[in-house]
């Protein structure tokens, strides 16, 4: 039987932010001040900076806080693929928590597929 499911993104877990940029071999760090582009200060939080970015990505409290100036900082398809891969490391922890195995396998188009088991 096959369910599909769309997330709605807010940062939650930290470890599986860390795992996608691994995962998307994007330099992250913990603990970090970022200075955005208006003169915001994000203290204390896990910043990553996705490929070809100008300035890093902030989350904190849940939400993501960045600078692109419409593309030009940063095209938005390389942050959502560290989006892509933090979702889906959030629901393998969960099914992983819950005594499930999880299987993932990549699909055309860039989607990807969990198969969970007992």
């Amino acid at each position: 039987m096959s369910h599909t499911t769309t997330i709605n993104l807010e940062i939650k877990s930290l470890t599986a932010l860390k795992q996608a940029c691994i995962e998307t071999k994007v330099p992250y760090q913990e603990h970090a001040d970022v200075l955005l582009y208006d003169g915001a200060i994000i203290k204390d939080c896990f910043s990553f900076t996705p490929t070809k970015w100008r300035y890093p990505v902030a989350a904190k409290d849940g939400a993501l806080h960045f600078d692109n100036y419409k593309g030009a900082w940063g095209d938005i398809a390389e942050l959502n693929k560290v989006k892509q891969r933090y979702g889906v490391n959030v629901q393998k922890e969960a099914a992983r928590a819950r005594g499930y195995r999880v299987t993932e396998r990549s699909l055309e188009g860039g989607q990807v597929r969990l198969i969970v088991e007992r």
